[in-house]
């Protein structure tokens, strides 16, 4: 009944929601995801997030299949992944960036929409 009349069950989930302004809608998060500014962040429903991933406040990931963060990806402020688009392992997003479509792995991507400017170097994008 609660779940229903709330829309969610009270936990973890609803901790993130009311203190920080976060709504998580996946289960398929990796192990190590850090939230270094923990404030209004949209990980929507059926996007897959890699393992070792770092989310700076603001950002958006879209809901939608095919959805997926690789893993030890950086998202920086503001960044939007919208529907269906993919960042590969170990990229770096910069801020305010719009991802549509594809970013290959290791890269650097910055803009509105997001386009490679450089290879990512070694433990840049890593913790």
């Amino acid at each position: 009944m609660l779940r229903r009349g709330l829309g969610t069950s009270l936990g973890l989930s609803t901790l993130l929601r009311v203190g920080f302004h976060i709504d998580v809608w996946t289960d398929d998060i990796g192990p190590g995801l850090r939230l270094p500014h923990p404030f209004n962040i949209v990980i929507g429903d059926g996007v897959e997030i890699g393992p070792e991933c770092t989310l700076l406040h603001g950002v958006t990931v879209q809901r939608g299949a095919g959805t997926r963060i690789g893993r030890g990806v950086v998202l920086a402020n503001g960044t939007t992944v919208l529907a269906g688009a993919s960042v590969g392992d170990g990229c770096l997003v910069g801020a305010a960036s719009v991802v549509r479509g594809a970013i290959p792995p290791a890269s650097v991507a910055v803009g509105v929409p997001a386009r490679v400017v450089r290879a990512s170097r070694p433990g840049e994008a890593a913790p």
